[in-house]
């Protein structure tokens, strides 16, 4: 429905600029600098429909690569991620030498990360999607001035996938059905250990592997939450965690 919502958007802006026909287009330097004056004002609405103009009608100019993000942006802070995305991956695929594709790039994945419900109840293939986005993004631009601005976005959009999976096994694990609770929280290890419900997951599996009585299998996951999580706020009560749980494996195998 919100597609739908979005494309009837786009049909309007598309009739509104042919009404208004193309004595309405100023000669590109003025066309341009109109454009960015409206940017700078953030009246987003006025500028997407100048910058389109430009975009249509300039298409050699030579700086049409900042008009194609600008128009970007503008519809980005409309909230019209899905076209928002559209005008990046245009400066991806038809631009792949100018200094705003790293910057493009980038917004293209935080666009399809804004299309993602905020409720985890619901659909969250944009979510997925914007993973995988992020995730190409920052192997494609490791070295990139927005790589740092991804990494916290790529956690958020993996809490929304996260957050189903651990919600269910830590239930599982107040209602004492450990090895239920188990297989939930692996899932959320496996798949989104990136996530910021990763540590938790993997605390709570050595926490019911612990009150089973299995010391030794708990001391394997307390380990792994230390080198995977050193500076995690659990750090301090996993190392107290793990000296419990290796003597008590000791004196276990001590009776055997």
């Amino acid at each position: 429905m919100r597609k739908l919502f979005v494309l009837f958007v786009f049909l309007a802006l598309a009739c509104g600029q042919s009404r208004k026909g193309d004595e309405s287009v100023l000669p590109a330097p003025e066309q341009m600098a109109k454009s960015r004056g409206l940017v700078v004002k953030k009246k987003w609405a006025h500028a997407s429909t100048e910058l389109s103009k430009m975009v249509l009608n300039y298409p050699g100019y030579p700086a049409i690569d900042t008009a194609q993000f600008l128009l970007g942006i503008s519809y980005f802070q409309q909230g019209l991620y899905l076209l928002a995305a559209e005008e990046f991956k245009k400066i991806v695929r038809n631009f792949p030498t100018s200094p705003l594709v790293c910057q493009a790039d980038f917004y293209t994945a935080y666009s399809q990360f804004m299309q993602a419900p905020k409720n985890p109840a619901y659909d969250q293939k944009d979510a997925a999607a914007a993973v995988e986005a992020f995730r190409n993004f920052m192997e494609e631009w490791p070295t990139c001035a927005w790589a740092d601005s991804a990494r916290p976005l790529l956690a958020l959009a993996l809490d929304r996938l996260a957050k189903k999976d651990f919600s269910i096994g830590k239930l599982y694990f107040k209602m004492g059905d450990y090895e239920a609770a188990r297989i939930y929280l692996q899932g959320v290890i496996d798949e989104y250990s990136e996530s910021n419900y990763g540590p938790e997951a993997l605390y709570l599996f050595a926490l019911s592997l612990e009150k089973e009585g299995k010391f030794a299998e708990a001391r394997s996951k307390y380990e792994a939450f230390l080198s995977l999580y050193p500076n995690h706020k659990r750090s301090g009560e996993v190392r107290e965690k793990l000296k419990k749980n290796s003597d008590l494996a000791a004196l276990e195998a001590s009776r055997k």
